[in-house]
């Protein structure tokens, strides 16, 4: 079976799935918590393996881009809006210049 990845969504009650394409059709995946950690952990064995030199960089950052996102929120009040918007931005930035090198 041959899919092609469209995008990730939000279906209407919030959740979030993955569409691919199979057959000029669009079919849902709704990942659970064990396929996401599957998925991550299976990426970091192929980083650290085979392309250690590539992607390893910014696979990483991914990860800290992740946890550092939730600590801010956690922290969030009206002063620390400004400076999540900010830590975005440059987390964007960051993701481009590492996916260019």
């Amino acid at each position: 079976m041959h899919l092609k990845f469209q995008e990730i969504n939000w279906d209407d009650k919030g959740l979030m799935y993955v569409l691919f394409e199979k057959d000029k059709k669009g079919m849902r995946w709704y990942p659970k918590w064990k396929d996401v950690s599957e998925i991550f952990d299976a990426s970091y064995a192929t980083e650290t393996g085979l392309n250690r030199e590539k992607l390893t960089s910014f696979f990483l950052f991914t990860c800290l881009r992740i946890i550092t996102r939730d600590l801010l929120i956690k922290e969030a009040n009206e002063s620390f809006y400004e400076l999540i918007k900010r830590f975005n931005n440059l987390a964007d930035e960051i993701s481009k210049k590492l996916l260019s090198e």
